[in-house]
């Protein structure tokens, strides 16, 4: 935008500009809560202690996403829906938490919750990380799951070389 361009031009760009990052600054927000919980989670519990624990229950929830525009097929994402059991300090604790966040996909959580199924049908059992200071605390995945924060992180990203990118052009 030119330095010496009409005043009401400039100052409506300004309040259209600052309306955006609002709105981008709250996509920020809600996007970052998840990426601190999951990261957070995943660095907290690195110290967690290694259990075995019985599968009780294994299965697989579905959400039924919307139909493409283009084939009209309705696409469905996955996530396993587990409970478990597990000793600790000689106590016995039930568990459900797989992962630091609850998360749907047609791929990487499909397969894991197969593999629960198929564990929990040949009465395997599973590796889970309990919490030394909470024994009730306890998880499958403490890792963070960079597939599914890959769009996470590029809705955060983008706002911020948007406004680095564009702010200094308005005076």
């Amino acid at each position: 935008m030119p330095k010496n361009g009409n005043p009401a031009t400039i100052k409506s760009a300004r309040k259209a500009m600052y309306f955006v990052l609002f709105i981008l600054s709250i996509l920020v927000l809600v996007f970052s809560t998840s990426v601190i919980k999951r990261v957070a989670g995943s660095f907290g519990s690195m110290e967690w202690v290694e259990v075995s624990a019985d599968l009780k229950n294994a299965s697989i929830e579905e959400q039924r996403g919307g139909k493409s525009s283009t084939s009209g097929f309705r696409y469905s994402y996955f996530t396993p829906n587990i409970t478990y059991e597990y000793s600790y300090a000689g106590i016995r604790y039930t568990g459900n938490r797989v992962s630091w966040q609850k998360t749907y996909d047609d791929s990487d959580m499909l397969n894991k919750a197969q593999e629960f199924k198929l564990k929990f049908k040949h009465k395997k059992p599973i590796v889970i990380y309990v919490n030394p200071d909470n024994h009730a605390e306890s998880i499958v995945y403490r890792e963070v799951n960079w597939h599914h924060m890959r769009t996470v992180l590029i809705v955060c990203i983008v706002p911020v070389s948007y406004t680095h990118l564009t702010l200094p052009t308005i005076y």
